[in-house]
């Protein structure tokens, strides 16, 4: 799932407060994934303080997209340079 920091709230979990931190330091002003903050807290504990700084307004979740036949999207992306001569992607490995 992704989610977006939207404020500071009261937060009882210390894992919610610390991904809370986390992701304002890190992703206050762009959406960041799930996965991106798994490492913070024990991963029995990442879904409930994920929970709670949705409830308390902390962070937005954007629902999942799926396409018009009920399958998953996925979107990807690359950062590009144009010159006159041309362009260069600049995600590339």
């Amino acid at each position: 799932m992704i989610f977006r920091y939207l404020a500071d709230k009261p937060l009882r979990m210390r894992e919610a407060r610390t991904i809370l931190a986390y992701a304002k330091e890190n992703y206050s002003t762009l959406p960041f994934a799930e996965r991106w903050v798994a490492g913070l807290v024990p991963r029995f504990k990442l879904g409930l303080a994920l929970r709670q700084l949705v409830s308390s307004k902390s962070l937005h979740a954007y629902h999942i997209l799926r396409e018009c036949e009920r399958g998953l999207v996925a979107q990807a992306e690359h950062s590009i340079r144009v010159t006159n001569s041309g362009c260069e992607i600049l995600t590339e490995e």
